[in-house]
């Protein structure tokens, strides 16, 4: 089993190579090789063992430790996770009743949150192997971090994945279930859920991205008052108000630095925007392609947009990743979907600028 430092070591440096090597590989193609699905097993195998096979116990893993304590102990339902995690907390806690190992479950999580992820690169990625989306998942900020710390909400997003897969193959009541997991795993992902329901009312990204802006107005001016009035909704309090309520006191991290207006988060969020507009005027050949990304994008501004009226909390990251969730979908998906001339060069310089960010922050951290 991996400590906390080799085990941030080994990714962050292992997909340093990797990003490397496919970006000289491809950035003087004009297209993509349209090769079989060995890379993206490959990749998956990877981000699973990543997660699941570590030392739990290593102080750097938080709230790992804490999950893999309760095993220990024979704690009701109730007293391990509150009202908004019931489909969460009950699961768990039979599975600590049946004797199970910590070990076991971290490596069923492992499994719960990486799948999802690759099969909607397998199908969004066709005719191309699924690593080319697949790889912006592992290269995003806050993937491993939900991966071994924030695991329900790491779960809940699994299940927004599949929601997104089932709305693309038009299985709505499918969606629908999966969204009603996700609330139930964690409350906290009403934000990404209300994203969703924006788009499904109104996908207009030109417009959703005017909103965008004066949410990003109001908490320049007054993100202090609006953050206190979020952290009276029950979605948020129950799973994440401590996060808004005690941010002006917490500096424990660079991710825990609460009363900050997140400059560097500001511009991580809007790049996925302008690149999605961008996107939108290039040519495509399916209007099916052209309307679903219209919905995936403004599902993402939606929920960013709220993330922005709390960006002073403290772990601001936790909420904000409700939205930078969608971040790999929304880069990789008209790259591979749209007629790109240069696609292969487009793809290489994508991947390179989002792995950039996130090698960035695991260095200052």
């Amino acid at each position: 089993m991996l400590t906390y430092q080799m085990q941030y070591l080994i990714l962050y440096n292992v997909l340093l190579l990797v990003v490397i090597l496919e970006f000289f590989n491809n950035v003087n193609r004009r297209e993509l090789i349209k090769k079989g699905n060995s890379n993206g097993i490959i990749l998956l195998i990877f981000m699973v063992s990543i997660i699941a096979f570590r030392d739990w116990n290593s102080p750097g893993f938080g709230d790992s430790v804490a999950y893999g304590k309760y095993f220990e102990y024979a704690y009701t339902p109730q007293s391990v996770w509150y009202a908004k995690s019931k489909f969460f907390g009950y699961l768990y806690y039979y599975w600590s009743q049946y004797g199970l190992s910590p070990e076991f479950f971290f490596f069923v999580s492992a499994c719960f949150y990486c799948l999802p992820m690759y099969f909607l690169s397998k199908i969004f990625a066709r005719p191309y192997d699924a690593f080319f989306m697949l790889i912006f998942f592992a290269c995003s900020f806050g993937w491993y971090s939900f991966g071994v710390n924030g695991i329900r909400n790491g779960w809940a997003i699994a299940m927004l994945i599949w929601c997104f897969l089932a709305w693309y193959k038009k299985k709505y009541i499918i969606s629908l279930a999966c969204i009603i997991f996700a609330w139930c795993i964690h409350g906290s992902s009403m934000i990404a859920i209300a994203g969703i329901v924006g788009a499904y009312f109104y996908k207009k990204p030109k417009q959703a991205f005017k909103i965008w802006i004066v949410c990003f107005l109001v908490s320049l001016a007054v993100g202090s008052t609006v953050q206190e009035y979020l952290s009276s909704f029950g979605f948020i309090n129950s799973d994440g108000g401590g996060y808004l309520v005690h941010s002006m006191n917490d500096t424990s991290s660079t991710a825990a630095m609460g009363g900050v207006f997140r400059w560097d988060f500001v511009g991580f969020s809007v790049v996925p925007i302008l690149w999605g507009l961008y996107s939108l005027k290039t040519k495509y050949n399916d209007s099916k392609q052209y309307l679903f990304y219209q919905f995936l994008l403004c599902s993402y501004i939606y929920a960013n947009a709220i993330w922005l009226l709390a960006i002073r909390a403290a772990y601001t990251n936790r909420i904000a990743q409700l939205s930078w969730w969608m971040i790999p979908i929304i880069v990789a998906f008209p790259i591979l979907r749209f007629d790109f001339t240069k696609r292969g060069r487009i793809w290489a310089y994508a991947l390179l600028c989002c792995f950039s960010f996130t090698y960035l922050m695991y260095l200052i951290q």
